[in-house]
């Protein structure tokens, strides 16, 4: 082994290049594949036992499962509304923030909210969005108090000012 290689012992220096094989003290690559599980060289790629189809055949056998995915349908007897009521209350409220006019929608969305809340309690609308349902119904709480803090602030103003009037 080490008459193959300059300087020395085995894994020192470089190979002659004698053109003999080298013996690095591993099993050779034809005991591979006399072990189960090591396919020989000249095995097809099918494996073993694979057979080529007659020319004509089809290359392969059918399918046959199901070819498209079946659609899911919910066990629920409605559908879910949450994202509805989700999206009046918060268009409601941001656009109430720019012109007051936009918390007329928030009692819209509260009812909405409210409604999907008493849905999912009652087994009608999947349980997995009562978040959506409870954080909706919030944001028309939120709008529809600010609305009337508004509408109480405008009947105190226009109060305020009828009594200056009716004094002069």
């Amino acid at each position: 082994m080490t008459e193959d290689f300059e300087g020395g012992a085995w894994g020192e220096g470089v190979p002659t290049g004698s053109g003999d094989a080298v013996d690095y003290g591993g099993p050779a690559a034809t005991q591979f594949a006399a072990q189960p599980g090591h396919l020989p060289v000249d095995q097809p790629p099918g494996g073993v036992g694979h057979q080529v189809p007659p020319v004509g055949a089809a290359p392969y056998q059918p399918f046959q499962g199901q070819p498209y995915l079946q659609p899911q349908f919910s066990p629920y007897q409605r559908p879910d509304g949450t994202q509805q009521a989700l999206l009046v209350s918060l268009i409601s409220l941001i656009l109430g923030f720019f012109c007051t006019v936009g918390f007329l929608g928030s009692p819209f969305g509260m009812i909405l909210g409210r409604k999907e809340i008493a849905a999912i309690d009652a087994g009608l609308t999947d349980p997995i969005n009562r978040s959506t349902a409870v954080i909706a119904f919030v944001c028309g709480i939120i709008g529809t108090v600010i609305l009337a803090l508004i509408v109480l602030g405008l009947v105190a103003i226009l109060g305020f000012a009828l009594f200056v009037e009716g004094t002069n």
